[in-house]
């Protein structure tokens, strides 16, 4: 490596280097020293056991001699709390709908009480 024969860094420098750049990734990512900013589950943690859309397909798999072995990473999307595909999908879609429309109502009764508006010219 070019890099590692043409610069010679003691280890300490090494040492209060990676302190820096963990410093900064741990400012930058929100962790402001508290620890990682979150928790990455283990593979343990889902199991298809109880979801029948997947032991279901896990059985037809099995019928065709197939079997798959990432089927668990699919577990996540049946846990009640993200909900069913239709709530997901209505949040994704309609999020922030009220906010937006409680502000516009807003802007449009502030608009008209200060006598401002487009008039009849319009």
């Amino acid at each position: 490596m070019i890099f590692a024969t043409s610069w010679s860094i003691s280890q300490e420098a090494w040492s209060g280097l990676d302190v820096l750049i963990n410093l900064e990734l741990s400012f930058k990512m929100g962790g402001h020293g508290h620890g990682p900013p979150y928790t990455i589950p283990k593979h343990t943690d889902f199991q298809i056991k109880g979801i029948p859309q997947l032991e279901e397909l896990e059985k037809a798999l099995a019928q065709k001699g197939l079997k798959d072995p990432w089927i668990r990473n699919e577990a996540w999307r049946y846990h009640p709390g993200f909900g069913t595909k239709w709530l997901r999908a209505r949040k994704l879609f309609f999020r922030g709908f009220g906010l937006g429309l409680a502000l516009t109502v807003a802007t449009v009764a502030v608009e008209r009480a200060a006598g401002g508006g487009h008039g009849a010219h319009h």
